[in-house]
């Protein structure tokens, strides 16, 4: 029997049971469905996370002091613990990267203590003021910032001004037409010290970003905040700063680079490409995990696929000693019953991956109406089915029909065609 025989009556032979064959390929479509579905999410945030890296550049690096221990003090929950780093990333440290073969430019930042409670006066309104203060590497999981007016914040040592979000300001009852106003005006920061002692420190709005972003300050103003805060006007020089973003001229750069600050400067520092195959792993990792919700319902599905075939020996025994008694051999049985089983997997995949599609399409048009509603500008798609997962999930729900069928179909091949055809 040829192979496109072979084919063809395993067709004909699904097609005499359609409603069973149908159930059966249900558990496949709903296993793959799941897989499709998770695997898309995973893909669709790995996407977004790795094209804002490339974004900023696969030659930037990061460089962060190496801390030896606490100083006045252990760190507790008001931010009042100092920690002094063994090497402090100072304006004398900068400097020294800036001069590195390769590098272009440096970028700093200041990290300040946690207040109870800190506010910001504009126009005789006071307001909550929380700032953000994050590590270089938690702003790349970030969308870049939307302004309504002004501009970002430079990431020099000198900066100095504050960026607000444009929801507080709203809330105060300023309207989308004042924004543009606001830049430029005389803002009054208040900060308030565990210890009761309150101080007042100006500064300038150079810029409001859209919803509820928390507020950024520029490194000039958080270093008087901070030399308030501790008491030690040199407190530069013995802390530094938390943190410097350096960008190289190319990605071999970076490298060199950052081997040279780690090793001779006495810093830690990572590059985006490091940071980068991280994430990829940590991904990998996730992808797995998501795909073992999916892989419980094939187990399922592939245990009534074993029962379907089992059923189709029994209804076509006489059948099979016929198919025998013409010639077929033990191969040709084992392979017509083998590619049953791989179809009603590959039919089952199909529906499946058609409609995770279908299911992720409408998951990111409610995901992106969502954001739209609340102000976030994030318009990337989160559910991505990519032809590599289309056809690895066929590939795969195929796979599982056809190990399932294994067992049945050498039953099938072993039949004895005397007994089979006198099989009532």
């Amino acid at each position: 029997m040829r192979l496109s025989d072979t084919f063809l009556t395993a067709t004909q032979n699904l097609g005499r049971r359609k409603v069973r064959t149908v159930l059966t390929s249900i558990g496949v479509f709903v296993g793959i469905l799941t897989v499709v579905t998770m695997v898309s999410l995973g893909v669709g945030i790995q996407q977004q996370v790795t094209d804002t890296i490339k974004q900023l550049g696969l030659q930037t690096v990061f460089v962060t002091p190496r801390l030896s221990g606490t100083s006045g003090g252990t760190v507790n929950v008001t931010g009042t613990g100092r920690i002094r780093p063994a090497v402090p990333l100072n304006n004398d440290a900068v400097a020294k990267i800036g001069q590195v073969t390769g590098v272009i430019s440096v970028e700093v930042m200041l990290s300040l203590p946690t207040p109870p409670g800190m506010t910001v006066t504009i126009d005789g309104k006071t307001l909550p003021l929380s700032l953000a203060d994050r590590s270089p590497q938690a702003n790349l999981f970030e969308q870049p910032t939307t302004f309504l007016a002004g501009n970002a914040l430079p990431g020099s040592a000198d900066a100095r001004g504050i960026v607000l979000g444009g929801k507080v300001l709203q809330s105060a009852g300023y309207t989308d037409n004042d924004l543009a106003g606001l830049v430029g005006k005389a803002a009054t920061i208040t900060v308030t010290a565990p210890r009761g002692e309150q101080q007042t420190f100006d500064t300038t709005i150079v810029g409001v970003s859209q919803g509820f972003n928390p507020a950024q300050l520029g490194n000039a103003d958080k270093l008087a905040i901070k030399e308030w805060w501790y008491n030690d006007p040199n407190i530069l020089e013995t802390d530094g700063y938390s943190a410097a973003i350096v960008h190289t001229d190319s990605l071999n750069s970076a490298t060199v680079v950052s081997r040279t600050i780690q090793d001779d400067m006495g810093f830690d520092s990572a590059t985006l490409q490091t940071f980068l195959d991280q994430v990829n792993r940590i991904f990998s990792i996730l992808q797995v995990m998501l795909s073992s919700i999916g892989l419980l319902a094939l187990f399922v599905a592939s245990i009534g696929i074993v029962n379907t075939m089992i059923m189709a020996i029994y209804e076509r025994t006489r059948e099979i000693g016929i198919l025998k008694a013409l010639g077929s051999s033990n191969g040709e049985i084992l392979r017509m019953f083998t590619i049953e089983a791989g179809l009603i997997g590959l039919l089952g995949g199909i529906v499946g991956v058609v409609l995770g599609w279908g299911l992720g399409v409408i998951l990111n048009a409610v995901i992106r109406g969502y954001f739209k509603s609340q102000q976030v500008p994030i318009d990337a798609p989160f559910f991505v089915v990519t032809p590599e997962l289309v056809l690895a999930a066929l590939a795969f729900a195929t796979f599982v029909g056809v190990v399932a069928g294994l067992y049945p179909a050498f039953r099938a091949a072993r039949l004895n065609p005397l007994a089979a055809l006198r099989h009532e």
